[in-house]
This record gives structure tokens, C-alpha cells and sequence, in this order.
């Protein structure tokens, strides 16, 4: 069950943000790969301030870098990593 208490972020309420990890880790184990991704603090790329986690499914031809990224950097500042 996902709690419905806000929390600014992971790390407003450990125990709201571990109940929502663990619905989190029940979607991620009916996929084969994923990324679970959730962020704190705007230099951390938090732009909504509530908890919230992405599970974002994956597979080998997606082409989706994280945010972390050199090649997310690369786009976010207009250069196809092709260009390189």
C-alpha cells in the first residue's frame, strides 16, 4: 500500500519513503529490467517537491540515458552525441 501522507521528498519521512519504495520494488519485479528512480533537492533534478518514485522499464534498444549522464548533459546543452 502507497501512503498518502505528503513528504517533500525521500528523505522528509523514512518510513513513508520506505512503504513507497517497497510498492515500488513490487512493479519493478514484474519487469525484467528498470530503473527506480526518485531524486532530493532541486540540484539533485527534484522539480516536483513531493515524494515520488519513476519506474521506468528498460531494454537493451531504448536509448534512454538517465539525467546523470555525460550523454543527458550532452542533449540538455543542444549536442547530439553523435557530434562529438
Amino acid at each position: 500500500m502507497i501512503p498518502r501522507r505528503h513528504v517533500a521528498d525521500v528523505g522528509d519521512d523514512p518510513a513513508v519513503s520506505a512503504a513507497t519504495m517497497a510498492a515500488a520494488a513490487k512493479l519493478a519485479a514484474e519487469l525484467p529490467a528498470c530503473n527506480v528512480i526518485t531524486s532530493k533537492g532541486a540540484v539533485a533534478t527534484q522539480t516536483q517537491f513531493h515524494l515520488h518514485l519513476h519506474v521506468v522499464p528498460r531494454r537493451d534498444d531504448d536509448n534512454l540515458p538517465p539525467p546523470w549522464t555525460p550523454q543527458q548533459q550532452a542533449e540538455q546543452a543542444g549536442v547530439r552525441i553523435g557530434d562529438r
